[in-house]
């Protein structure tokens, strides 16, 4: 354990920096862990009093952050340890040891380091029931991956460059929040940007001009109130950001070959397959399954911002364009009833088979014109990573008025597949359903989603036979990501008014947990309008 711990301390001192995961821990220390316990050396609770004092290391390490990059991070550190997956034979890799991570994870409830659950279905029950235990503690972890979806996807990516299948079963891992990649073998170092898909539909819908800094930033492509059917807005809404990629790609390149000269991480680079072999670092590309990926934020904001045009100006006619621009631009002060009909328009989440479509499509073409701007920092076929991070709180005051009934201020929707906040009213299964399809998980690195259940939805042996249920049934519909709060808005709205009486109660924002304390009000807002679920 010392000399992991010395070891993840030189990286975290040379990075300074989030995303340094602990990759699969508890199944390259279980030699060390099963040798002390076969010889008597240490007893299974010296283990644990051990590891409690390891997790206290962990929530130690911190970066000091300027307003924009606290905001957009919530001081998320990305210190993930992956649980679980496979070996190399195709057998379930969980370990003992592992069962005594989450142990230590239920005592300590710590924000740092976090839990990433990699399910396969040959996962023993008693394996499974203790991880509901640990979501049942409200700290927001593990979050449940997709085993298989990581598998297929590392076959995929890394083709052209050997991967095996011993690889592609063992190295899967979470890198920093959500993101995956390849254990001792891959790098997550450098990134293509984190681009607000939900402010290019403002800026269709203004042919370019931007209402918050009022300055034309794109070139003009149409006036929405000329174009007669929702497909001709939609591919002037693609226009706009086709234009949008080609500039965000030029400047990630500016970015990363910056990181490259300046600060590269040389200390991790000789701990990465392929770095010493080619002499150069993980930032020039040196790792044998080098990643550079574009984290991917607002997708579900600027979807039902673009169904909510087709429903109400193409669809119904409820509206003319000339209406819904105008009570945009006011924010809808004084155009309240409009706001009301643009909230109320068909949502993500609802299992509604036009909605789904439409989402999906998005997913696809954002992919698509992604894509189109050539390849990565190293050269390789450009890939997605949905998630938000904060980045969906700290992109809220730069976004306007939308037409899914958002405000201008208020936090976009979290995750990449998650609900706008209190409008999926289908239940869980119809979120669940509409999720599993928007994103493919094999194409894109991840995919990205939060719940919200209250604690008496998960109580005893039904509770827990119901969540993982739940969770098997989202996997087996193609779903990559899933993680839970087991907390109700009532309790939230309580730590909200009166901070020093909840100073321990942590919550589950994006790919992390934090103390709701301590968390910016426009997150802590998000959280507790999250539809809370008291069924399945």
């Amino acid at each position: 354990i010392q000399s992991f711990w010395f070891t993840h301390c030189c990286i975290e001192i040379e990075q300074c920096g989030c995303g340094h995961s602990l990759g699969r821990y508890g199944q390259y220390m279980y030699p060390f862990y099963k040798k002390d316990i076969e010889e008597g050396s240490l007893t299974k609770e010296q283990v644990l009093t051990l590891l409690k004092f390891q997790w206290v290391k962990h929530l130690e390490i911190a970066v000091y952050q300027g307003d924009a990059y606290a905001k957009a991070l919530s001081g998320h550190t990305g210190q993930t340890i992956s649980l679980g997956g496979y070996t190399a034979d195709g057998d379930d890799a969980s370990t003992e040891l592992e069962l005594l991570l989450m142990d230590t994870q239920v005592v300590m409830k710590n924000i740092q380091p976090t839990l990433a659950l990699f399910y396969t279905p040959k996962m023993e029950q008693a394996y499974l029931e203790k991880a509901v235990d640990v979501v049942r503690e409200g700290s927001g972890q593990p979050q449940f991956m997709n085993m298989d979806a990581a598998m297929t996807r590392s076959l995929v990516r890394f083709a052209s460059r050997g991967v095996t299948l011993d690889e592609a079963r063992t190295c899967p891992v979470i890198f920093g929040c959500v993101g995956t990649g390849m254990a001792g073998k891959g790098s997550y170092v450098t990134f293509e940007g984190q681009p607000n898909l939900a402010k290019l539909v403002e800026l269709t819908l203004n042919d370019g001009w931007d209402p918050h800094t009022k300055k034309q930033i794109f070139p003009p492509v149409a006036k929405v109130e000329g174009l007669e059917t929702f497909e001709a807005f939609y591919q002037a809404f693609l226009k706009h950001m086709d234009y949008g990629y080609d500039v965000q790609r030029k400047i990630s390149n500016l970015g990363n070959s910056t990181r490259e000269m300046l600060v590269p991480n040389i200390f991790r680079s000789c701990l990465l397959e392929g770095c010493i072999e080619k002499g150069l670092c993980e930032e020039a590309g040196g790792p044998k399954y080098s990643q550079s990926l574009c984290i991917t934020t607002a997708g579900v904001d600027a979807a039902n911002s673009l169904y909510a045009v087709k429903h109400l100006v193409y669809d119904t006619q409820k509206l003319t364009m000339t209406q819904l621009k105008e009570a945009l631009a006011v924010n809808f002060e004084g155009h309240e009833a409009i706001e009301k009909m643009c909230y109320e328009a068909p949502k993500h989440g609802n299992d509604i088979p036009d909605v789904d479509n439409l989402v999906r499509r998005f997913f696809r073409d954002v992919e698509r014109i992604y894509r189109s701007h050539g390849p990565d920092y190293f050269g390789y076929e450009a890939h997605m990573d949905p998630f938000s991070l904060s980045f969906h709180n700290y992109f809220a005051p730069m976004t306007g008025a939308l037409p899914n009934g958002r405000r201008k201020g208020v936090a976009l929707t979290d995750a990449s597949v998650s609900a706008m906040p209190g409008t999926d009213v289908n239940g869980s299964t119809a979120l669940l359903k509409s999720a599993a399809q928007a994103i493919d998980t094999i194409r894109n690195n991840c995919n990205h989603m939060n719940m919200k259940f209250l604690p008496a939805a998960l109580e005893g042996p039904a509770g827990t036979r119901m969540l993982l249920s739940l969770i098997k049934t989202y996997f087996d519909l193609g779903g990559g990501h899933v993680q839970f709060n087991c907390v109700s808005s009532e309790t939230l709205r309580s730590a909200q008014a009166a901070p020093q009486n909840y100073k321990d109660l942590v919550v589950r924002v994006a790919g992390f947990s934090a103390y709701f304390t301590r968390l910016d009000k426009g997150v802590q807002n998000e959280i507790i309008k999250r539809t809370q679920y008291n069924e399945f």
